[in-house]
């Protein structure tokens, strides 16, 4: 972390000489250009959701990038921004004029570091100066085996498309030695918010998402009280 102190001050000062009309704020915190914003998590796949505002009174056409800088065992898995896109470069999206966006989200995987910083772009395709730096300090609190690693099981968990529209359909395989179990969603704060039984070693389900909100969720295998395999799934 200490080279990347130093690539920081010398960059700073040509970060903060660009003019933005987005703005970012994480976890209701303002965050300006050049800023640092310190992201803790003890998931080997956590993402970064931020809240992006357009001050401009017409809509921008944005694009996002999220650079590694000093982070060994860590890395950008795909940008999301109303789909998702492998790597560190998201889709291009519309910024609506004078309204909140939500739909950017940074997926990560943490496999065997601790600490990692990344740096994070927000630009404009049309105006290449209107552009919005800030640093991610990612600190991982967490074990860095997963569940399925530690306990050698040949489980599987598919859910598609994602992001989802409506439908979620879910591929799975049990673990060996289960014969039933169930697929649970739940939101962020951890609640229930769809469950289904299956009765099957593998086979498919399908969600109805029409009436949950748009939004980040968790899904996974519930069985011998222990939820397992558990993916992120982003409903749109």
């Amino acid at each position: 972390m200490k080279k990347a102190l130093f690539f920081i001050l010398l960059t700073g000062a040509a970060i903060a000489a660009g003019a933005q009309s987005v703005s970012l704020s994480y976890n209701r915190v303002d965050y300006a250009n050049g800023d640092t914003i310190h992201f803790t998590t003890d998931e080997v796949e956590p993402m970064f959701i931020p809240t992006l505002n357009n001050s401009d009174t017409e809509h921008d056409s944005m694009q996002a990038s999220c650079t590694a800088i000093d982070a060994d065992g860590m890395q950008v898995l795909s940008l999301c921004a109303g789909v998702c896109l492998a790597g560190n470069v998201s889709p291009v999206f519309s910024m609506p004029a004078g309204r909140e966006y939500t739909q950017l989200f940074v997926d990560f995987e943490i496999t065997t570091g601790d600490t990692g910083l990344f740096l994070l772009k927000i630009y404009s395709t049309q105006v290449p100066n209107d552009t919005l730096s800030v640093y991610i300090e990612l600190a991982f609190t967490g074990t860095h085996a997963g569940i399925a690693q530690q306990d050698n099981r040949p489980l599987s968990l598919l859910p598609y498309p994602n992001p989802a529209v409506g439908q979620l359909h879910i591929s799975y395989t049990l673990p060996e030695g289960c014969e039933n179990g169930r697929i649970v969603m739940r939101n962020l704060m951890g609640a229930t918010v769809r469950e289904v039984a299956i009765q099957q070693a593998s086979g498919t389900v399908t969600l109805d998402l029409s009436q949950l909100s748009h939004g980040v969720y968790m899904c996974g295998i519930l069985t011998n009280n222990r939820l397992i395999g558990v993916k992120k799934v982003v409903v749109m």
